[in-house]
């Protein structure tokens, strides 16, 4: 079972739920920047673009081997995949959402209908 932390914002034209899976994300190790970019965390996708050249340039500058340069790529793209979900969740609450519930499920589908089973003030919410 995966868990998954729900997150609401009010808007003009109703609400927007979105939730965000806890724990390790592949695509992020995988990916990085492109994966932030798909996901519209603009500042989170600037940091890590600093982060790796400045570390590709540090790397370069203390003449490490290949090795070591993989090695280093590998752990600040495994630090990222472990905390990218975090990133979400902060991007989402600086964009106003709020934290309701954390739900598990099989899948998100298993989670999004639990939740709305859960809690079905935020069903009529969700109502246009």
């Amino acid at each position: 079972m995966r868990f998954y932390t729900a997150h609401l914002r009010h808007e003009i034209a109703g609400s927007n739920l979105l939730l965000v899976k806890e724990g390790f994300c592949w695509l992020a190790f995988i990916f990085t920047i492109l994966w932030a970019l798909w996901h519209r965390l603009w500042l989170v996708a600037l940091v890590m673009f600093v982060l790796q050249a400045g570390l590709g340039w540090g790397m370069e500058e203390m003449s490490l081997s290949p090795p070591a340069k993989s090695a280093g790529s590998f752990a600040l793209a495994l630090i990222f995949g472990i905390f990218a979900n975090d990133f979400r969740r902060w991007t989402y609450e600086r964009r106003d959402y709020r934290l309701v519930d954390v739900v598990g499920g099989g899948n998100l589908e298993d989670a999004e209908r639990r939740l709305l089973d859960e809690l079905p003030e935020l069903a009529a919410e969700l109502r246009p």
